[in-house]
């Protein structure tokens, strides 16, 4: 980017340098074991308008002001805003005539465009009719460009008045010192029309930045050599804090030292070419440039920025060389001074450097040493008499069996081969063999037999007992393998049976065993086996009762109360000639049955349903007593007022339950229809009721409603007195009819008391915004100044007509003195477009 910016700490980067507009930072990885990289990053930087600091001035009352001469220039051109709605004002001019003493608060501020956020300051002026210059002043500052006056006023000094020095002004107290040591000014307020002229002295000392050299006692140095920086401050005799740093020319890391050090500051740096890396160990092959960024003398204060001459050092690795070799036995290498044999085979030889500025360089040698050569010896026996073998330069055969040869090794060394060659004949024999398995295979040489190819010839290469081939004649006899099948069938589940070494039952119930030598001709024999396994008959008895007598019989088992549940077993009573197994079961339980009803609308009886029972049917039903009905299937529906009944339910077994039923009375809910007048003179109505539920609302046909199905229509073009019929539906199907007459309003009309007695108990004692009757509201804002401007009471979005929400005449829990005081509100009216915005005058008095 740019020398400005700092990029030595990627997460922390400083860009408040930058001016607006567009621009691309590049990371980029460069090549190395991996292939290298990069990305790019856009950012785009907007103007950021600031509204400066907060501003404090004192002026005579009944002055005129120009605000915008009290602000800054760099921050002219945004919004002053006269929060508590003064009178007098023509743009950015104020005439203060009319307006008391104190203190009056105004905001000055930039709404900025996305992202930056708005910026605010304050501008708070008092109004006086008398002004002070404050006491005189001695004081001293630090040597520096300029110097703000406003800085070294007294405490009772009136802000915003002229600054003089040697009868000239001194433009908003900024002032451009030179090399004199004392200054002399002169601060005045007040105009001497309005309010008299008040005015004292400021006696500043200037305190100048000492001289100092700086210097590097060598500006190139090797990984391992250090250099040493020394800055001397000739006129100081205390310790400085001094703010040094190291920037890098090719990558811009930067490394930062801050200390406290005496005069002269005496610092080593070292070249490093391993981590950790910092102002002391700088890392290697860079430039970097040393700066004392800054340096504080303690007994003043002042901080000085450095504008000497930067000072350059280079730092160098040290040149290394790898020398690695394999050697023939007895040879050698020279380095330098240093001889590298078997006896010596590594090590490490510094080579001086050549010239100045050079690093010396580092050789490391490694030697391996090729193994001495053993003599090889080929000694080779053979059945072919015209065989040949040529070795180097000399042929061996049945000629010439015996001899030496030397040879070079692809190393490069030295061989010698020892050759010894044999001649012999070949030999011949039988193979015979018998087997039951029909998927043997025999392998004779490189050939192999099997059913499919049972005999023939082959040649075993070298076989004979003097290595040459030998001829076998090969005959091999396959003899059949014999099968049966065994099957039964049972109805025991835990019939098995054992054939070979394999047992069958219900959970292998078939396979193929092989029986191992079995067959006449001494093969083995294959059994295939076949169980079938027929299943049980099962059934289960449930029956479910309220007499505690009944009982039933299973077989030869009786089961009742004392035996209710158990199994039988009816010995070969299934279709299919097995057992049949009974499960019985009985449940003695209390008749019961469930009933319900739905509660009726207002004068309507009640719908009863009895739903089900434990039991089966056909039933009994009276109702309170009275003669009973006969109930064949459930559910059942019968018809009730409102009122308390008893129902007498009977079962099939003469068993009896009752139940208690209480119907009520149920009544029409309470509704209405609330209407609010809009500001565009239409009436939105909104239908409201006590009815937990409701279906619908369903409106008498009229053009000028803006839906008829609905709760809460708007009527355009309202006409005073005309009725308008809604039918809410609602509960179990029930209906009311509402009907709504129309009433037209002005707007409401705001009450906003003008006097306030706190603690009178006269109810009188809290300011609170305050609505008509149904028109409904929120108080966005609600705020309290003193004549000062200063903000005594905040409060927003809360409801009117609430005096618990108001001010009750106090500052920090303490009543204010009795006065006038000014308040400003924005009040948003259900029905209205926009917001009030209220502000006048309350006076406290006790």
């Amino acid at each position: 980017m740019g020398t400005n910016i700092n990029l030595s700490e990627l997460s922390d980067v400083d860009l408040s340098a930058l001016s607006p507009g567009n621009y691309t930072f590049s990371y980029i990885i460069p090549d190395g074991i991996c292939p290298g990289a990069s990305a790019n990053l856009d950012v785009e930087i907007t103007a950021f308008n600031s509204a400066g600091p907060d501003i404090t001035f004192a002026a005579c009352a009944g002055s005129m002001l120009d605000i915008t001469s009290l602000i800054n220039p760099a921050y002219v051109g945004g919004i002053l805003e006269n929060i508590t709605g003064l009178s007098g004002f023509d743009g950015m001019n104020w005439n203060t005539a009319g307006n008391a003493e104190g203190g009056y608060l105004f905001r000055y501020f930039f709404d900025n465009p996305s992202p930056c956020i708005a910026d605010t300051a304050h501008i708070a002026i008092t109004l006086s009719n008398v002004l002070s210059a404050g006491s005189d002043v001695s004081a001293s500052f630090c040597q520096s460009t300029s110097i703000n006056l406003n800085n070294f006023l007294g405490a009772t000094a009136s802000p915003g008045g002229q600054f003089f020095f040697e009868g000239n002004p001194v433009p908003g107290g900024i002032f451009t010192p030179d090399n004199q040591t004392i200054y002399s000014f002169e601060y005045r307020v007040g105009d001497g029309v309005v309010c008299p002229v008040s005015s004292a002295n400021i006696i500043l000392a200037q305190n100048f930045r000492p001289d100092f050299t700086a210097a590097l006692s060598n500006t190139q140095i090797c990984v391992g050599q250090t250099t040493q920086l020394n800055i001397n401050f000739p006129a100081v005799t205390e310790d400085l804090i001094v703010y040094l740093s190291a920037t890098s020319v090719q990558t811009g890391i930067r490394f930062i030292y801050q200390a406290i050090l005496p005069s002269p500051v005496l610092v080593n740096i070292t070249a490093a070419s391993s981590l950790p890396y910092s102002f002391f160990r700088l890392p290697a092959d860079q430039t970097f440039i040393i700066s004392l960024d800054s340096f504080t003398v303690q007994s003043s204060g002042c901080v000085f920025p450095n504008t000497a001459q930067n000072l350059s050092i280079t730092t160098r690795s040290i040149p290394t060389s790898n020398l690695v070799r394999q050697l023939c036995p007895g040879q050698s290498v020279t380095v330098g001074n240093t001889t590298f044999n078997q006896n010596n085979p590594s090590g490490t030889v510094t080579i001086p450097a050549g010239g100045p500025g050079l690093c010396d360089s580092v050789v490391n040698v490694s030697l391996t040493f090729f193994p001495a050569i053993a003599p090889t010896n080929i000694n080779r026996t053979t059945c072919d008499n015209n065989f040949s073998l040529t070795v180097g330069n000399v042929v061996f055969n049945r000629a010439n069996p015996i001899g030496s040869v030397t040879l070079q090794s692809i190393n490069g060394c030295d061989s010698v081969v020892n050759v010894s060659l044999t001649f012999n004949s070949f030999s011949t024999g039988v193979f015979n063999a018998s087997t039951c398995d029909s998927t043997a295979i025999y392998t004779v040489g490189n050939q192999q037999f099997s059913v499919f190819n049972p005999s023939g010839t082959v040649t075993l290469t070298g076989a004979s007992a003097a290595g040459c081939d030998s001829i076998v004649t090969v005959n091999i006899s396959y003899l059949p393998t014999r099968s049966g099948t065994f099957s039964f069938t049972t109805c025991d589940p835990t019939y098995f049976i054992n054939i070979g070494n394999t047992r069958f039952d219900n959970q292998n119930r078939s396979g193929v065993v092989r029986l191992n030598g079995a067959a006449a001709n001494g093969c083995d024999s294959l059994v295939n086996v076949q169980l079938s396994y027929l299943s049980p008959a099962v059934r289960n008895l449930n029956i479910t009762t309220c007499n505690e007598n009944f009982s039933t019989t299973v077989g030869n088992t009786v089961f009742n109360r004392q035996n209710p549940a158990g199994q039988v077993v009816l010995p070969n009573a299934a279709q299919n000639g097995c057992d049949s197994t009974v499960s019985v079961q009985i449940t003695f339980a209390a008749f019961e049955f469930t009933a319900d009803f739905t509660a009726p609308c207002p004068g309507q009886s009640a719908s009863v349903s009895i739903n089900s029972s434990n039991t089966a049917g056909p039933y009994q039903l009276s109702v309170n007593g009275g003669q009973a009905q006969a109930v064949n299937t459930l559910p059942y529906t019968l018809t009730l007022m409102s009122g308390n009944y008893t129902l007498t339910f009977i079962n099939a077994e003469s068993c009896t339950q009752t139940r208690s039923i209480s119907i009520p009375n149920t009544t029409e809910p309470v509704s209405s229809i609330r209407q609010t007048l809009l500001p565009n003179g239409n009436i939105q109505l909104n239908v409201e009721s006590t009815a937990q539920n409701i279906n619908s609302v369903n409106w008498t046909a009229n053009s000028r409603l803006s839906c008829t199905a609905c709760d809460n229509p708007v009527l355009s073009n309202p006409v005073n007195g005309e009725i308008l019929t809604a039918v809410l539906t609602y509960g179990n199907g029930c209906s009311q009819n509402l009907e709504v007459e129309i009433r037209k309003s002005e707007a409401p009309v705001v009450v906003m008391p003008n006097v306030l007695s706190p603690e009178s108990g006269n109810g009188n004692d809290r300011f609170f915004v305050q609505l008509p009757e149904n028109t409904n509201g929120t108080v966005l804002l609600f705020r309290i100044f003193d004549r000062w401007g200063e903000l005594l009471f905040e409060k927003t979005n809360i409801p009117p007509n609430i005096p618990e929400e108001g001010w009750d005449g106090r500052y920090k829990k303490t009543i204010v003195v009795p006065g006038v005081y000014v308040y400003y509100i924005e009040l948003a009216i259900e029905g209205e477009d926009k917001p009030r915005k209220l502000y006048g005058n309350i006076t406290i008095f006790r």
